[in-house]
């Protein structure tokens, strides 16, 4: 998969997310769901997992990053 379709998957998956044609009565609804939502909830559940994951991991190999930059520097002056 490129990333022109996985680009392509994400944002389908935040469309199929915000196109909601429900109502509170439909929130309130204790009977089974259908086999299309379970399917549709189960794709937004599965992109909003990776996309927090891929977030996560952006962020610690950042802040990493970062502070090995600082460590470098910090260093650097101290044996001059």
């Amino acid at each position: 998969m490129n990333f022109s379709e996985m680009k392509d998957q994400g944002i389908n998956g935040v469309n199929w997310y915000f196109n909601r044609n429900w109502n509170r009565d439909d929130v309130m609804n204790m009977d089974e769901i259908s086999d299309e939502v379970h399917s549709t909830l189960k794709m937004v559940h599965t992109f909003i997992l990776t996309l927090s994951i891929f977030l996560s991991f952006y962020l610690i190999a950042n802040s990493r990053i970062k502070m090995l930059q600082f460590m470098k520097l910090l260093f650097d002056i101290s044996l001059l």
